[in-house]
Formats: structure tokens, sequence, C-alpha cells
């Protein structure tokens, strides 16, 4: 499964574009490890160097960064599992991903 389509990739806007929108900003994407709890929310994209920009929830923190696109493809979990893009997942802001994983 491509992590990201060209609808999705031409739907992101360039990295720094969304500077200052906070929790409004739109996340376009959502990739998840299937073996464990790891979350990655995009916001912004450079299709050049691959790098992302968006919200990432680990077991232990919640938080806004950068991450290579290229490397998440080649991450294998157990039984060769790969990171997966959730296919059923709407655009929705920061904000709204944030309380999704609040407890």
């Amino acid at each position: 499964m491509k992590l990201l389509t060209k609808e999705i990739s031409r739907k992101l806007p360039l990295l720094s574009s969304m500077d200052g929108c906070g929790d409004n900003a739109m996340a376009q994407v959502k990739l998840f490890t299937p073996w464990d709890n790891w979350t990655w929310y995009g916001i912004e994209f450079d299709p050049q160097s691959e790098i992302m920009f968006g919200l990432t929830v680990s077991p232990m923190e919640t938080v806004l960064g950068y991450w290579d696109l290229a490397e998440l493809r080649d991450v294998q979990g157990p039984f060769y599992l790969k990171i997966e893009r959730d296919i059923n997942f709407t655009p929705k802001t920061i904000g709204e991903c944030r309380r999704l994983h609040a407890s």
C-alpha cells in the first residue's frame, strides 16, 4: 500500500505554509503502525525531499515535528508488517486529532 497517493500529495500544503494555524491546521493523511500505538498525521509535505510535518502520537508523547516519509516506508515490524495509511481517514484539524488520542 502506498503511504501517500498522488491525490493526497496534491492536497498537502508545502512545508511551512501552515505556520501560525496551530490546532486549526488540517491533517490530510493518517499513517499508523498496525503492531503498536504509533500514529502520524500529515499536515505539510515537501514532495522533493519527502519530508512531512505533522502530529506524531506515540505511547510516550504527542508532538508536532518533521519526519522522512522514505524512512517510514522502510520500517518493518513483526511478521514483516509495514506502516500503513488509514484509507478511511477524513481530514481533521490537529486539535481534533489530539482529542482522539487524549486519555
